[in-house]
């Protein structure tokens, strides 16, 4: 669940070496992707389009900060052994990573010439992924990473333990007196002021906050009713007992759902925020070679979308839009969920101002709650 947090900094993590594959001189392709993020049948699938004897070699890690500290290490950033191992073809990543990822210049500009899905996605993709090089949105602006699943927000809560009958189908749901210090929250402020102001109806990506009416209310009414605020153990806290409801990420919950009963899942019907993950292209690595692109081209295809969805319960880029009836049959029984993310939306970049604003905001909260919240 940690993979889609964005720490104000990666100091003190172990780095992570690519695996022996990776290594070999005659690799074609290496991918530093998360753990269980691309299903193995997938990968499979690639490897039989390919001219026989075609070596792909595959870096799993834990985490994005331990991609992310791959970057840094690819480009010298992380003591003597920067330069050792072999750099990634594509890593991934998400678009929240993006930004910091331009401004240390980890990252190149990918050619999507190329790619012949690329036409087939939603104008919403080139809109989130074409920036200039310090990371601001622009039309005219180059495209920084190709998105191959995305997933949204999610309350998610144990049926068991609710009292009454209480039922929770909006943001403002959480605020019900029967749920005091019993939910759990993600532990990035950007996130939870996002669901507030979704909770208002409003675009999470507000620029002046202070001007927002009801929200520093809401928000000191949500903090109320949390038991703490965190990202890596929330289903775990669910199944325990520890939090009868949590908000979280739909890929880490839907593939599992089946498995907990008492467990029901919501998209708020006012919408909710939406993250995409991506594949990067290292600021080291050599140009593009056709098999390294025939890759990207996958990952857009059709039969990759069909193929997540069976193996993974997961969101290709191509399903943004898709209405419920058009859904890949794996994901049919979950329409619900999906359909309420026609509403939802990504977070953008802040502009420096901006940032100051949230950070002034949310300092000015934690002194309210009068705690040391993230």
């Amino acid at each position: 669940m940690r993979r889609r947090i964005l720490l104000a900094s990666s100091a003190g993590l172990l780095l992570p070496s690519l695996v022996p594959g990776c290594q070999r001189q005659t690799t074609d392709l290496t991918l530093a992707l998360l753990k269980g993020s691309i299903p193995g049948q997938l990968m499979q699938a690639f490897r039989r389009q390919q001219v026989r004897g075609t070596q792909v070699g595959v870096s799993s890690q834990n985490s994005l900060e331990e991609i992310h500290r791959l970057l840094e290490l690819w480009q010298g950033k992380a003591g003597t052994q920067a330069k050792g191992g072999a750099i990634a073809s594509w890593a991934a990543q998400t678009d929240a990573w993006l930004e910091p990822n331009q401004h240390q210049n980890l990252i190149q500009p990918i050619d999507t010439s190329g790619l012949s899905h690329w036409g087939d996605l939603h104008p919403r993709w080139q809109q989130l992924l074409q920036r200039h090089a310090q990371g601001q949105l622009t039309p005219s602006g180059s495209v920084w990473g190709i998105p191959y699943r995305w997933t949204g927000l999610a309350i998610v809560y144990d049926r068991s333990k609710l009292p009454g009958s209480m039922t929770l189908q909006t943001w403002n749901d959480l605020l019900q007196p029967g749920l005091h210090r019993q939910i759990m929250l993600p532990d990035q402020p950007r996130l939870v002021i996002g669901l507030g102001l979704k909770a208002l109806e409003l675009s999470a990506n507000q620029g002046d906050l202070d001007r927002v009416n009801g929200l520093a209310d809401f928000l000191t009414h949500l903090h109320q009713q949390v038991r703490w605020y965190d990202s890596q153990y929330t289903l775990k806290a669910l199944i325990e007992g520890d939090a009868w409801a949590v908000v979280t990420w739909l890929d880490g919950i839907v593939p599992v759902l089946s498995q907990y009963p008492n467990l029901k899942v919501v998209v708020p019907s006012q919408g909710t925020l939406i993250s995409a993950d991506l594949w990067v292209r290292p600021k080291q690595s050599q140009s593009a070679t056709t098999l390294q692109m025939a890759w990207l081209n996958f990952c857009l295809s059709p039969a990759f979308s069909e193929a997540l969805a069976i193996y993974g319960r997961g969101l290709s880029p191509r399903l943004w839009g898709t209405s419920p009836e058009q859904l890949p049959n794996p994901l049919k029984t979950q329409a619900g969920l999906f359909s309420a993310l026609s509403k939802s939306e990504f977070l953008y970049p802040l502009s420096a101002t901006d940032q100051g604003n949230y950070q002034g905001f949310w300092q000015r909260m934690g002194q309210k709650y009068g705690n040391n919240q993230s």
